[in-house]
């Protein structure tokens, strides 16, 4: 990976977690050539979306390949007792 590349990682990794439509720290971005890779998962198909509209947006000449994995939250299996 070269110094431009890192630094458009960077620049990604800075405007997802900025953009209030992303706000998103846990993506896992890849650039090779003009070609952005993301990873990573989020809790809805809105929020995967988000953050592909986001970096076609900030990178228009990049080609954006989305392996962002939607995993809705699941409730908590042990209920705690609380004031007991």
């Amino acid at each position: 990976m070269n110094n431009s590349a890192e630094y458009v990682i960077a620049r990604l990794r800075r405007i997802l977690h900025e953009d209030a439509r992303t706000a998103e720290l846990g993506i896992e971005v890849r650039v090779e050539g003009l070609v952005v890779s993301l990873s990573g998962r989020v809790s809805s198909d809105e929020a995967r979306d988000h953050i592909e509209e986001v970096v076609r947006e900030s990178l228009p000449g990049f080609a954006v390949h989305n392996e962002v994995q939607v995993l809705p939250p699941t409730p908590p299996r042990v209920v705690e007792a609380l004031g007991e």
